[in-house]
This record gives C-alpha cells, structure tokens and sequence, in this order.
C-alpha cells in the first residue's frame, strides 16, 4: 500500500513539474519571440509554433528527468519525444485552422474570436496532451 502510495506521489510530482516546465520555456520563448499585436498569418503561426514547442521542450525535458532519477530501466526517449510532439500537435492544428479563417489584418474580430476565445483554449489543451502523449509509450508498452 505504501509502496503504491510513494509511486502516485512520484507521478503526481512528475506531470506538476512537467506542467510548470512547459509554462516557463513557453514563457521564456514568448520573451524572446511574439510581437505585441499579431498582423500577419506568419506572427499568428510564429506564435502557435512556439508555444507547441515550448510545451514539448517543457514537458519531455522535465518527464524524461524525472525518469533518469528515479532510474527507469527504459526511458523510451524516442518514443516518448515523437509522442510528445505529436499528440501535443493536435490542439494546435485546430487553433492554426481557426486562426487561418478569420483575417489577422481584422484586428477586432481576430482578437475577440481567436486570441480571446480559442488560443487559450487550445493552449492549455496542448499542455494536457502534451502530457498525455509523454506517458503513451509507458501505458502501450503495458
């Protein structure tokens, strides 16, 4: 029972890190990488692009520590990274498509509809699946 106890602790602790992790690289790249106000499709997919990236930096790089310390026999590293990357892509296709429709030059309408409405939707969708889709390797291997 304690033993069961310790490893949910352990996995809690893990996804809350993988959680803070994506957020800082997210933060970080947005530092260095968004524009105040989003004009063209290539800004709108500048900022869609980083922050998948900054949530699959985030989340593989802090599960894949947490892995090496609590020594896993197998890290499935490859796995796990193409996981990551993949299942966190899907959320934000959908913002890219939604973003896509409506003009980014209708500052408006494309702040209300996409900036306002979806991006932090999906956003925080890209973080669970991104989570998600570090573990699917362990539980297919199972």
């Amino acid at each position: 029972m304690l033993k069961r106890l310790v490893h949910l602790g352990r996995w809690v602790v893990t996804v809350l890190a993988q959680a803070v992790a994506g957020g800082v690289v997210v933060f970080l790249l947005a530092a260095f990488l968004w524009v105040e106000k989003i004009s063209t499709l290539g800004q709108f997919l500048l900022l869609v692009f980083s922050i998948w990236l900054g949530f699959v930096i985030g989340v593989y790089g802090a599960g894949i520590a947490a892995l090496s310390l609590r020594r896993a026999a197998d890290l499935e590293a490859r796995a796990r990274f193409i996981s990551t990357a993949g299942v966190a892509l899907i959320p934000f296709l959908a913002l890219f498509a939604i973003g896509a429709r409506v003009d980014p030059g209708n500052q408006p309408e494309f702040q209300n509809v996409v900036m306002d409405m979806w991006q932090p939707l999906l956003a925080q969708l890209g973080m669970l699946f991104a989570i998600v889709g570090f573990y699917i390797p362990g539980w297919v291997r199972r």
